[in-house]
């Protein structure tokens, strides 16, 4: 009964380090980036805090915070009518609030993605 944990054997397993965790510092293998990351929003937060957000990119093409109010507005004109059942538009909402955080997320995404490339 080697390795089985029986009364009497002296052979245990050793001790393993959670998968996440290397050597014995406890420091975490994620990649620098995902750690920058972290740093670089705050910093973006702490300079847009600072000193604003320029006003040529404003009127350009407007804040990501506006584009979440437009496409807020888009799904209330398009799903919340008052011709639909509670039912209905209760499933609209729920539709509409899996969207809003779908469709900005799939956009970071894919814009930290292309900046991995």
């Amino acid at each position: 009964m080697k390795g089985s944990g029986a009364s009497g054997n002296i052979c245990r397993a050793a001790s393993r380090s959670p998968p996440w965790a290397t050597g014995s510092s406890g420091e975490t293998d994620a990649p620098v980036w995902d750690r920058m990351s972290i740093a670089i929003t705050l910093l973006a937060l702490l300079i847009e805090a600072t000193f604003g957000y320029p006003d040529r990119v404003l009127r350009a093409i407007g804040h990501p915070v506006m584009w979440l109010g437009r496409m807020i507005d888009w799904l209330d004109v398009t799903l919340n009518r008052d011709t639909c059942t509670g039912r209905r538009r209760k499933a609209a909402g729920f539709l509409a609030a899996i969207l809003i955080v779908v469709i900005p997320a799939a956009a970071a995404y894919a814009v930290e993605s292309s900046l991995l490339l």
